[in-house]
């Protein structure tokens, strides 16, 4: 979501994160914690947090081998997804990830905009031909 030599977040990381719900205290109730992480300093995180209004905690994982032990950093760069942990006894056990399309279960504009007739007119969409094809949203 953000890499330490980024001077801004990942686009499509950012219109996620646009996306989730604001308030999000029916997790609270729930005895559910959610924060994001990333690798970038936390001041950097901080600042892009703030101009984009997000209420959510984010941490940074940098100093420390989060990302390459739970594997959101691969050869390539991150790897933007969900994971989900089951904290007992002070150790938090991996119970689920996700990545690429199953990160948009959570995402209700994603969901919106595959009901529609256009789609997400993304690059790799086949519109039937004599539909309008633009270029993907974001």
């Amino acid at each position: 979501m953000y890499a330490p030599s980024w001077d801004e977040a990942c686009p499509a990381c950012t219109w996620g994160v646009d996306n989730l719900p604001a308030d999000m205290s029916r997790l609270d109730d729930e005895g559910i914690a959610f924060a994001m992480v990333s690798e970038a300093p936390t001041e950097q995180l901080q600042s892009w947090r703030r101009a984009r209004g997000w209420p959510h905690t984010w941490v940074s994982s940098g100093g420390t081998s989060y990302h390459d032990d739970w594997g959101w950093t691969q050869p390539e760069g991150p790897v933007p997804g969900y994971s989900y942990y089951l904290l007992r006894d002070g150790v938090p056990y991996l119970t689920y990830s996700t990545t690429a399309r199953g990160t948009e279960a959570i995402s209700p504009v994603a969901q919106i905009m595959d009901r529609t007739a256009y789609g997400r007119q993304q690059e790799w969409e086949d519109s039937p031909d004599g539909w309008p094809q633009f270029p993907t949203y974001g």
